[in-house]
C-alpha cells in the first residue's frame, strides 16, 4: 500500500484523503464511502493467487541469474496448476520495465537483428549505450521492418535527442541528423583501416545480441512464443541493465514499484498447452 500510495490514497469521487482500512486489500473513503482496492489497475488485479505467494514468486524470479521456467516456479511455490505459474511469470515480465523508462543518451549503438528459427523469427531493434569501453544500458523492441520510418521511430522512442547514434551503413538511418541526432554511420569508408566485420563496428550491440541468443537457446531452448516476445525482451533488458547490482532486495522492490504502475495484463491462456507453447517448460 505504501508503494501504491506513498502519500496516501485519494478518493476519485470526492478527492478526500481520509480513508479507513477495511478487509484487505480494500480501503473506504470516510467522505463518500467509496471503496478502493490497492490491487486495482495493477498486474495483481483479479488474481486468485495470494499476495504472499506473488511476493515469493517475484523474489525467486529476481534471484535466478538466467531466469526460471514455469515448471521450476510451479515446483518451488508448490502450485497446483502449471498455467498459474506461467501467468505469474508472464505478468512479472511485464512489470520488469517501467512504463516511463528513461531514454538512452551519450553515444548509442543502434542495429537490428532476427531472433528465432526459419519459420518463426522476428525482427528486433537493439540500442546499446556506450559506457567507456563497456556496455551501459540497453533497449530492445520488436520492429515491423527495416524501412527508414520504422528505424527512426525506434531511435526516437529509445534514444534522447542530441545523442550520438552509431549505426551500420544501412540507408534507413541516413537522415537521423535531421531529427536531432548526431549520426555516425559506419559505412565502407569507416570500415577501411578500422574493422572488417559488423561485430567490430558495433561491438556493444552485437555483444548484447549474442548474449540474448545464448539466453534464448539456453534457458528457453529456442521455444519462446513470439506472441509474448515483448515480455521476454523486458526480462532480458531488466536482467542485463541490473547485472552489476549487488542488492537482490532492491531489484525485488523495483519490480514491485513497476507492478503497481503496470496495467493489468489481458486474458492469458489457462491451459497446459498454452504454457507449453510459451517455452517456459524448458529447464532453466
Amino acid at each position: 500500500m505504501k508503494i501504491r500510495w506513498p502519500d496516501g490514497p485519494v478518493c476519485p469521487r470526492c478527492s478526500s484523503r481520509d480513508f479507513s482500512e477495511m478487509t484487505r486489500p480494500l480501503v473506504r473513503c470516510r467522505g463518500c464511502n467509496h471503496q478502493l482496492s490497492v490491487l486495482a489497475g495493477t498486474i495483481f488485479q483479479d488474481s486468485k493467487v495470494p499476495l504472499r505467494k506473488w511476493f515469493q514468486a517475484i523474489w525467486w524470479i529476481t534471484n535466478q541469474k538466467s531466469g526460471i521456467s514455469a515448471t521450476g516456479l510451479q515446483r518451488v511455490l508448490e502450485l497446483n496448476r502449471l498455467a498459474t505459474a506461467w501467468s505469474i511469470l508472464h505478468k512479472t515480465r511485464l512489470a520488469m520495465v517501467r512504463p516511463d523508462q528513461d531514454r538512452l543518451s551519450g553515444e548509442v549503438e543502434v542495429d537490428e537483428f532476427f531472433l528465432g528459427g526459419e519459420n518463426n523469427k522476428q525482427l528486433i531493434g537493439i540500442a546499446a549505450e556506450k559506457d567507456g569501453r563497456k556496455t551501459g544500458r540497453i533497449r530492445l523492441a520488436i520492429i515491423a521492418d527495416q524501412t527508414g520510418p520504422t528505424l527512426k521511430s525506434f531511435v526516437k522512442q529509445h534514444v534522447e535527442l542530441n545523442s550520438t547514434v552509431v549505426t551500420d551503413g544501412g540507408g534507413g538511418y541516413h537522415d537521423l541528423a535531421k531529427h536531432g541526432y548526431i549520426h555516425k554511420p559506419m559505412g565502407p569508408a569507416e570500415r577501411e583501416g578500422k574493422a572488417k566485420e559488423a561485430d567490430e563496428l558495433l561491438p556493444r550491440a552485437h555483444r548484447v545480441v549474442a548474449l540474448l541468443k545464448r539466453w534464448y537457446y539456453g534457458t528457453y531452448q529456442g521455444r519462446m512464443d513470439l506472441k509474448y516476445l515483448d515480455a521476454y525482451l523486458n526480462e532480458f533488458t531488466f536482467r542485463f541493465n541490473r547485472r552489476k547490482s549487488s542488492s537482490r532486495g532492491l531489484l525485488f522492490y523495483r519490480i514491485l514499484e513497476n507492478a503497481v504502475r503496470t496495467a493489468p495484463a489481458p486474458h492469458l491462456p489457462q491451459t497446459r498447452g498454452s504454457a507449453r507453447g510459451s517455452g517456459d517448460l524448458s529447464q532453466a
